[in-house]
């Protein structure tokens, strides 16, 4: 999970160079040492970030069930090199656990758009477990979801039918359902479309609510950039022009089981002043219930500052114990976000090479 999360920042990114726009929309954009000081960055802290350490601290959750951090540092390269590597597709060197990805069309979902994502033979132990899928959090599946697959595994009851390529198939199919399913409902309603996943016991996991909850932490944003606040709470409502909104799908390697991933990006971008984008799991198919990410980026007189926050719903750090899971989840969320940060602007300031 933890080095997903800073692919999904670099991702981010690879969308930026085609949304450039100039707008008359106002924001107002703080200062490096004013961002850092409003997430509680010490004294000492900003100075290492301006030194060029990359520095990263745990933020407030908005739950008991939520991964909190904040890492900031300084590229010693202009905004525009910043684009250009990742356009590159260096990126993609840095995490080997992507298997996939792809963009979907913001208008509209084609028809080709998730055309032969699935399982495929290597897989079987998941086709298996769809099979016999229910209520829990071996899937995030809603209930609907669930009896869609229970119907499909009732016409395949054979042993070993999950070797059967038509039977993988059939699961992939119904998969292929869920997404475009979830992918519909997000853009028709937003958050309050997305289908709570299914616990079992009467019991919910609720990505919707929980990235309405995240939003509500971005005080600063809606200080300073109401605009772009609403248009995020609000999605798809309170539209603003010279905001994209692009959605991908990732299928990924998340605690070594492949998972299929729905991601909605806010993006607005001024040629040399700044970039804020806004990357939003709103379906996760396992191990967590959601994921949303800031990024901000602006020249200063050093290179490109660049600021990011990670916040990462998790029932496995819930309930009993779980502050100490938290603590621990926290922690190693940090140390891999550091790792990979270092790696990308090793890459940066040598020209992606």
């Amino acid at each position: 999970m933890y080095k997903k999360a800073v692919l999904c920042f670099l991702v981010g990114l690879v969308f930026l160079p085609g949304a450039i726009a100039t707008s008359d929309a106002e924001i107002s954009m703080p200062t490096a040492e004013e961002l850092l000081a409003y997430v509680g960055f010490t004294d000492t802290e900003t100075n290492k970030v301006m030194a060029g350490e990359i520095v990263s601290s745990d933020l407030e959750a908005s739950s008991e069930n939520e991964l909190a951090l904040v890492v900031a540092m300084l590229v010693r390269a202009p905004v525009s090199k910043v684009l250009d590597i990742v356009q590159s597709g260096t990126i993609y060197k840095l995490n080997k656990e992507v298997i996939a990805f792809g963009e979907i069309g913001d208008a509209t979902m084609d028809k080709d758009d998730l055309t032969g994502l699935g399982f495929d033979a290597s897989e079987a132990k998941e086709v298996a477990q769809l099979l016999k899928v229910k209520p829990g959090s071996t899937f995030n599946l809603s209930t609907a979801e669930i009896k869609r697959f229970n119907a499909i595994a009732s016409r395949h009851q054979s042993k070993g039918a999950e070797k059967d390529a038509a039977v993988r198939e059939a699961i992939n199919a119904g998969y292929r359902a869920v997404l475009t399913g979830r992918y519909k409902a997000f853009r028709q309603s937003g958050l309050g479309g997305i289908a709570p996943y299914d616990r079992g016991g009467g019991k919910q996991g609720n990505p919707g609510k929980e990235l309405v909850d995240k939003t509500k932490t971005y005080k600063l944003m809606q200080k300073r950039a109401p605009e772009f606040y609403h248009a995020l709470l609000n999605y798809p409502h309170d539209s603003v022009d010279d905001i994209k909104n692009t959605f991908i799908w990732i299928k990924q390697l998340v605690n070594k089981r492949p998972a299929f991933i729905l991601g909605h990006r806010m993006l607005q971008v001024r040629p040399n002043e700044y970039a804020v984008s806004v990357f939003r799991e709103f379906y996760v198919g396992h191990n967590y219930n959601s994921m949303q990410l800031i990024l901000v980026t602006f020249p200063v007189k050093e290179g490109t500052f660049v600021f990011y926050s990670n916040r990462t719903s998790t029932d496995q750090v819930a309930g009993f114990g779980g502050g100490m899971k938290r603590k621990i989840g926290g922690q190693m969320l940090q140390r891999e976000v550091v790792k990979l940060f270092t790696t990308y602007r090793e890459a940066l300031e040598r020209g992606g090479s």
